[in-house]
């Protein structure tokens, strides 16, 4: 999922690249090896996965899972699944996960991403930044020029971004497997930089094509 982010900066700076750094760090997403615990907030998943624990499934002749429900199954480790029914010489299964391993401690760390009880909750969980919004940026990026309205191609080369990411790089091999080709220009600052007092203007404007 794409989204643009307006960042306000002080108008001298010396360095573009560490304004952006500074002000956008608070709200990278990530949990106890990118921030210290206070700054954390606990997500538990405990229920979530007691219901998972109980919900219906059906395991396929081609190695597929259906009928789960998407926002329940996140976690839940499908390579284990099926190591599983190979191991119990089972081509096809339809019933509940509960069926498969009926100790919900056991399920939990067999079948899932949660191996133990978080040990200052007592929960299932995981310890992740409330604030967080990005796992990568680029300056301009999808909506490059659409700060000024000076739209340009939105897959250009990023001359200031967060860095090397995961996420970056799956989609930029998506990108490549489609037939994409690569792009030589470049994201101009001047096309995604504007004072705050323009901005108010334009906000002002109903027919200014500077917003998206």
């Amino acid at each position: 999922m794409f989204g643009v982010a307006y960042v306000l900066l002080p108008r001298k700076f010396e360095s573009l690249q560490s304004e952006l750094d500074r002000s956008l760090a608070p709200f990278k997403r990530g949990g106890e090896h990118d921030f210290p615990r206070e700054k954390l907030a606990f997500y538990d998943e405990t229920d979530r996965l007691a219901r998972l624990h109980r919900s219906k499934f059906r395991f396929n002749p081609n190695g597929t899972f259906t009928d789960l429900e998407h926002d329940l199954s996140y976690g839940l480790d499908f390579s284990k699944l099926r190591e599983h029914f190979r191991a119990c010489r089972l081509d096809c299964f339809e019933g509940m996960l509960a069926e498969i391993e009926p100790e919900f401690e056991t399920f939990v760390r067999r079948f899932t991403d949660y191996r133990e009880r978080d040990s200052a909750t007592g929960a299932y969980g995981r310890w992740l930044n409330p604030l967080g919004q990005w796992d990568w940026w680029d300056l301009g990026g999808r909506f490059n020029g659409a700060i000024t309205g000076e739209r340009r191609p939105a897959d250009v080369e990023p001359i200031i971004s967060s860095g090397p990411s995961p996420g970056r790089q799956i989609m930029e091999n998506l990108a490549a497997a489609l037939g994409a080709s690569a792009n030589d220009e470049a994201a101009q600052i001047e096309a995604n930089l504007e004072l705050v007092e323009t901005l108010r203007r334009r906000l002002d404007d109903p027919l200014s094509s500077a917003w998206v």
